[in-house]
């Protein structure tokens, strides 16, 4: 093969790159423009079905806020309610479970042993 060849030949490969590279740059833009319409339509379906979901979910959190502020108070509970009180998150309760009281050199010291409820 002669240089010449070889120059058409290699010019020949680039204008092979350059329409391949063109050619999926231009797939590649419908397939974003189809997945922009694809979600904006979904966008517009869904909206109501998400807000409906996202209030579900903040009805449950304050249920379930309200359920363990309020289970020391209900008759079911299974500890006395002057030995319970509420804390917060992420402990739901705490309950004085022993009072120790000792006489060390004539003082006394009294101890309250905890227990952690998650409620």
């Amino acid at each position: 093969m002669s240089i010449p060849d070889l120059f058409i030949l290699l010019a020949a490969f680039l204008l092979g790159l350059l329409a391949a590279y063109l050619f999926f740059r231009q797939q590649i833009s419908v397939i974003e423009d189809r997945a922009k319409n694809d979600l904006e339509r979904w966008k517009l379906e869904c909206t109501n079905e998400i807000r409906k979901d996202s209030v579900n979910r903040s009805r449950s959190t304050l249920k379930g806020r309200i359920s363990e502020q309020m289970a020391l108070f209900l008759p079911e509970f299974p500890f006395s309610l002057a030995d319970a009180r509420f804390i917060g998150n992420p402990i739901g309760s705490v309950r004085v479970i022993e009072v120790i009281e000792r006489e060390v050199k004539g003082e006394k010291f009294m101890k309250k042993l905890y227990t952690l409820s998650l409620i």
